[in-house]
């Protein structure tokens, strides 16, 4: 029997004791044992994460790629905002002020931080002087843009130009001279760097300036306008150099810098008085207490922006988490018999979840660093690669630490968020099961393809309701305030596709399950790609899921740049045919101050030819239209007002009615119900047909010719019923509007009613009364491919017959290139010579709508295409890896390497092909919402980019998986006795 001897107190015991004694606080020991716990979890993950460089590799990869984008955005974005010194400097110079004549004579009130101004407050004032204003001796530059025309290097160009002494020493920062002098007289100027490549010039050469001034100047120095781009093209001048006003601080459109006198904001105010804003420094630095002015300012676009810019990084967020949650999941199953080891030997489910977890920290951590680095370096390239030269492009080089810091302190909860849900399930594990190598099989949930379901059609139902909400919003002008009703509109036009991409997202796994029951007759390959897939949705779904993701963004933005753009480009108003140059044979004489005729076209053809290259140019004859009067106080003789004039007439029911709204001042409702009336109008769709007669006459609207003069102006072959229209005495009409039973009308007004109409409406070729004659004859119509500034065409015979006087009228080109800045040069140089006219003259070359979304669309392509196969990698690089035994024991039996191929192919096919196709169905929903008729916009989707990024994408995937099968499976044999 033992004694009972004294009972021994262990090592930790007394220093508690001591420290209870002593008043200090005792440390909780679950802290101290979470902080061991952490210790041990942390060697741990280092540990494996060193014995699997691949996989690490991978996911560290997976987080720094967001984060490099995030960084890079950190530094962009931030440089592209000015600080207030930063804007003044731009924008001031060294003045003081800019104060421009907004309203003269009309009280309103401004936002101090801006020359915007809210609308007037109804109150007339007296227009003053500027001057009367300010103290007598108060020093002003006056500076206002205006243009030129020049002789350049090629021929002759109306050029821009800026009046006023920009190059004073006060607007450096927004003007800076940097070579030569500063011009001394009225017959010296300065350029910018492309503009003297332009005129092709050096410092000290003349320039030959042709209008409104003729006189020859000389390029003294060379000045940089800081707030355009280096290939902006301009010359500067005293104020009257280039035919401009000397007085210009009384021009509205000047503005004006006061160097020296401070302007406060009770100056700022008295200036409102009289319809006058100012861009003060004074006030900018010490600006008057909030709410006692109104703010003008479009904050609401740039929030827009920011909510914008919000989504689509969460978005690549969330893609991080799932494929960095898919490989930690992965990771988990090929640890998972030590972690049975560790909990064999009594670690708990807390110390499970910490290693798995920590494996994110981690990794995260590295992948922060890297991607920061990457980031602040890709930054930094892009912003000098896209630096145009101008200030107000990037404002400085704005690097700010704590931001960076942040985002890598954002990379290590990245990975950290990625890693929970496989440290909870690793956390679960069997232990039994584990150490024996039993797998899992993951059990299909019931209840989620059903709440995906439900979600998909509710995501599909708020987005159609955003876009009949702003179609609502918008014809009762509740949108203008952006305020509740905007940010609601806004709020379901954004949670109404996140919404249906969850539910796909829940639904994706019953997809998976029923494409592998349609593929399970495919073959092998594809039978057991497909139930692999299926039956491995933690791997599958997340790269599913991301390239869905990817593609809707690319869908979206690539259909609503095609719907904007074809909308603009059905808006747009065509003069001729893209491509061709059209010369007007009428021109302005600058000694009679009349409207003169050149009388020898095939001068004007060879000097087109000669200049542009040229495919088919032909000399049209036409039917002049009426014209105004030549000047005020012209007088008609009884002979003169008695003649006949013709015109082509527009039926009474094909007028459009709505544009009389237009005639008088207009509400913004009563302007958006006129506009919702021409919408939907046929009759108010063509701008030519709609405004009718021109004043100068620059627009016939009956053409004379033949078959190959019909067939330049429309750029393609007349149909048969034209041709016979023409050869029968009748008309080819390019728009409808101008038949009525099949016939169209051409009638005779006297010039006298016509100079009645000119005075007596508001708009020319109205208001005339009954026609002194009117003819019709039969018609067909032809419209051409764009809406363009022809009326009806007729044959020589049937003009003749109607007895309408036409002549030679225009020279119409056809091109096999657009015409450049110095062939168009060259062109009106040619024909200045001819009409001698210097300067009067410029070739009207049609280049249509700029087109940027074509190319912007195949740029988003190549990234949505690029971010797929790095998706379409991983997973099937994850697949490979977590399938490894699956591998071998094919090979073991025999499979040969085309079945592994065509696993890989396949399984390629299952999740990138079931994401695009995903992605693209939920990508058409908003912008079929955004254009629903009412909307304003028509909805145009570029559908040979839909379908090789729903189609073609997957399909190259699949092949670059079929190509590279990976390593080749080990075999192990079982030795039987």
């Amino acid at each position: 029997m033992k004694r009972a001897g004294p009972r021994r107190t262990s090592a930790h015991a007394a220093p508690a004791a001591q420290r209870r004694a002593s008043g200090m606080p005792d440390t909780p020991p679950r802290f101290l044992a979470a902080l061991r716990r952490a210790r041990v979890a942390l060697r741990i993950a280092r540990r494996s994460s060193a014995r699997s460089l691949g996989r690490s590799a991978l996911i560290v990869t997976l987080v720094a790629l967001p984060v490099a984008g995030m960084a890079a955005i950190t530094l962009i974005i931030p440089s592209t905002v000015a600080t207030t010194a930063e804007r003044l400097a731009v924008t001031l110079g060294h003045t003081e002020a800019q104060i421009q004549l907004s309203m003269p004579g009309r009280s309103l009130h401004q936002d101090p931080f801006s020359i915007m101004y809210s609308d007037p407050t109804g109150e007339e004032t007296e227009p003053v002087e500027l001057r009367a204003l300010f103290p007598a001796d108060t020093r002003m530059i006056p500076v206002f843009d205006t243009s030129v025309t020049a002789k350049t290097r090629s021929g002759v160009a109306v050029l821009d130009a800026v009046e006023g002494e920009t190059w004073d020493p006060s607007l450096a920062g927004h003007y800076d001279v940097t070579a030569g002098q500063t011009p001394q007289n009225a017959n010296e100027v300065m350029a910018s760097a492309a503009m003297l490549d332009r005129l092709g010039l050096s410092l000290g050469d003349e320039a030959e300036l042709l209008a409104p001034v003729q006189k020859t100047v000389t390029v003294v120095g060379e000045l940089d306008d800081r707030t355009q781009p280096s290939s902006g093209q301009t010359l500067f001048g005293f104020a009257g150099t280039f035919g401009g006003d000397t007085n210009a601080e009384n021009n509205p459109e000047a503005n004006t810098y006061v160097p020296d006198a401070i302007v406060d904001w009770a100056q700022v105010q008295k200036l409102n008085e009289h319809g006058i804003v100012a861009l003060s420094r004074d006030v900018v630095e010490n600006p008057p207490p909030a709410g006692t002015h109104p703010s003008v300012s479009e904050g609401s676009a740039r929030g827009t922006w920011i909510v914008v810019a919000g989504l689509i990084v969460g978005f690549g967020l969330l893609e991080v988490m799932l494929l960095a949650g898919a490989a930690f999941a992965v990771g988990a199953r090929a640890q998972e018999r030590s972690l049975a080891t560790v909990a064999s030997v009594g670690s708990n489910r807390s110390t499970i979840f910490s290693i798995i977890a920590a494996n994110g920290v981690v990794l995260g951590a590295l992948g922060g660093i890297a991607g920061v680095g990457v980031g602040i370096g890709a930054g930094s390239v892009f912003m000098w690669l896209t630096n145009d030269g101008s200030a107000t492009m990037y404002f400085g080089y704005h690097l700010w630490w704590p931001a960076m810091i942040g985002v890598a302190i954002f990379a290590i909860i990245i990975g950290w968020a990625g890693a929970v849900v496989p440290a909870i399930r690793a956390s679960k594990l069997d232990v039994i099961a584990a150490l024996r190598g039993a797998r899992r099989r993951s059990t299909p949930s019931k209840r989620r393809p059903i709440i995906g379901i439900i979600a998909v059609l509710g995501g599909v139902s708020l987005t159609l309701l955003g876009g009949i909400l702003n179609i609502v919003l918008a014809e009762r002008g509740f949108l203008d305030s952006r305020g509740i009703l905007y940010g609601a509109l806004f709020a379901l036009l954004l949670v109404g596709p996140i919404v249906a991409q969850l539910g796909l997202l829940l639904c994706s796994g019953l997809v998976l399950r029923f494409l592998a029951r349609l593929l399970s007759h495919r073959g092998v390959a594809a039978r057991l790609a497909s139930r692999d897939a299926s039956r491995n949705p933690g791997r599958s779904v997340p790269a599913l899921a991301v390239i869905m993701t990817t593609v809707f963004a690319a869908v979206f933005a690539m259909t609503m740049m095609t719907s904007t753009e074809t909308t603009s480009r059905a808006n747009y108003g065509y003069s001729t045919m893209p491509g061709q140059v059209r010369l007007t044979l009428n021109y302005w004489d600058q000694e009679t101050r009349l409207q003169a005729m050149y009388t020898k076209p095939d001068e004007f053809v060879a000097a087109v030819r000669a200049a542009v290259d040229v495919d088919t140019v032909r000399t049209l004859k036409g039917v002049a239209d009426a014209r105004g009067p030549a000047s005020p106080d012209a007088q008609l003789s009884d002979t003169e007002a008695a003649q006949l004039v013709p015109a082509l007439a527009l039926p009474p029911a094909n007028r459009c009615s709505a544009i009389s709204a237009w005639d008088g001042p207009l509400t913004n409702q009563a302007a958006r119900q006129a506009m919702k009336e021409m919408e939907g109008d046929w009759r108010c769709q063509h701008s030519f047909v709609t405004s009718g007669i021109s004043v100068n006459g620059s627009r016939d609207h009956i053409t004379v010719g033949d078959n190959a003069d019909l067939a330049l102006i429309l750029d393609a072959e007349p149909t048969q019923a034209a041709k016979d229209a023409l050869a029968n005495g009748g008309a080819v009409s390019l728009y409808p509007e101008y038949l009525t039973d099949d016939k169209v009308t051409v009638s005779w007004w006297t010039a006298e009613s016509w100079q009645d109409s000119f005075y007596g409406t508001s708009r020319f070729g109205e208001g005339m009364g009954e026609a002194e004659k009117s003819v019709s004859i039969n018609a067909v119509v032809q419209e051409a491919a764009h809406p363009i500034n022809f009326g009806i065409f007729i044959s020589e015979q049937t003009a003749q017959t109607l007895g309408l006087d036409y002549a030679d009228s225009i020279v119409l080109a056809s091109t096999t290139t657009l015409p450049t800045d110095d062939q168009t040069d060259a062109l009106n140089a040619a024909i200045d010579t001819l009409i001698q006219q210097p300067g009067q003259y410029w070739a009207e070359v049609e280049r249509g709508p700029t087109m940027a979304s074509n190319a912007l669309s195949w740029g988003l392509l190549a990234l949505s295409a690029l971010i797929a196969v790095g998706a379409a990698a991983v997973a099937i690089g994850l697949a490979r890896f977590d399938g490894r035994r699956d591998q071998a024991t094919l090979a073991a039996i025999g499979s040969s390497p085309r079945v592994q191929r065509g696993f890989g192919f396949w399984q390629a096919v299952m999740i990138a092909g079931t994401g695009a196709v995903l992605g693209t169905a939920v990508g058409l929903i908003p912008p079929i919402a955004l254009t629903l008729p009412g909307s304003g916009t028509s909805f145009a989707a570029p559908w040979l980019l839909i379908m090789t990024i729903a189609i073609l994408l997957p399909f190259a995937i699949a092949c670059i998986s079929w190509l590279f099968p990976g390593r080749k499976a080990a075999v192990y044999r079982a030795v039987i006795e």
